[in-house]
């Protein structure tokens, strides 16, 4: 793990610093902008210092969305097999492939492989990656990207992992589980679900299991972000968003507050 942080110090440094702007599209505010995946425009976004993309499907990489974002010092990171195709768009700064480790102006990122073991959508040959980021502080976050349950994950050692559970192109929410116990992070924080509505729905399958399955398994924590659990603090509950997706008892205080 790369953080002395307490679990506490942890948690309050998510709720300040990361934010689920839907599927899987992460921004990280870290004196530096860092977004992961964004593919919906809006309005008001800072710009980026860093854009990671973890394959060319459209609820990944939008280029108009990279194009909003960037400035002139941006670095754009995508899967090598993006540029070699020129799925990128031409926007990239550079490429990494699966198994590779770089140094990203002040991050040190390495990819892990993702893919899925029988599905067709992210096949291993496509070069589609996760990544894995060590922020300049020490915290080290893991992105998997869109992949199924794979061995190589068991070689990843993150404080924050944030893992798709949405099943159909993902893992689904069993595998998830698996995921969440053999990488073993700090946090764990479910991605890529809400848009497909089955994804909803194996999405809180996935919260509704998951205390159990730590106090079996694993005595790492799982906690709420953007629609995931708070744990094991205190059992979690579930709210709807105007938009549809599960939300969060992600505004401070709120769970205890009883908002949600």
């Amino acid at each position: 793990m790369g953080t002395v942080m307490t679990d506490g110090e942890l948690s309050r440094w998510i709720d300040a610093h990361i934010v689920r702007l839907g599927q899987s599209a992460i921004r990280i505010l870290d004196g530096s902008v860092i977004y992961i995946d964004a593919f919906r425009k809006s309005e008001g976004l800072p710009k980026a210092d860093f854009i990671f993309v973890t394959h060319e499907h459209g609820d990944h990489f939008n280029p108009g969305v990279i194009q909003a974002l960037r400035g002139p010092d941006t670095h754009v990171v995508v899967p090598e097999s993006m540029r070699e195709t020129g799925k990128d768009g031409g926007l990239s700064t550079a490429g990494i492939r699966p198994g590779e480790t770089a140094t990203v102006g002040s991050l040190i990122v390495k990819a892990f492989p993702a893919y899925n073991l029988r599905k067709p959508m992210h096949a291993r040959h496509k070069g589609h990656v996760g990544y894995h980021i060590t922020l300049p502080g020490g915290i080290t976050v893991y992105h998997a990207g869109d992949t199924d349950f794979v061995s190589e994950m068991k070689e990843v050692d993150a404080d924050i992992a944030l893992i798709p559970v949405g099943g159909l192109a993902t893992m689904n929410w069993r595998d998830a589980l698996e995921a969440m116990s053999a990488i073993g992070a700090r946090v764990t924080i479910p991605i890529h679900y809400g848009i497909v509505p089955m994804s909803r729905q194996a999405a809180q399958k996935f919260i509704s299991r998951g205390p159990n399955h730590l106090q079996d398994r694993s005595n790492r924590q799982i906690r709420c972000r953007d629609g995931q659990c708070r744990l094991p603090v205190r059992p979690h509950r579930l709210c709807e968003t105007g938009g549809g997706e599960i939300s969060a008892c992600d505004r401070p205080g709120a769970a205890t507050r009883g908002q949600c």
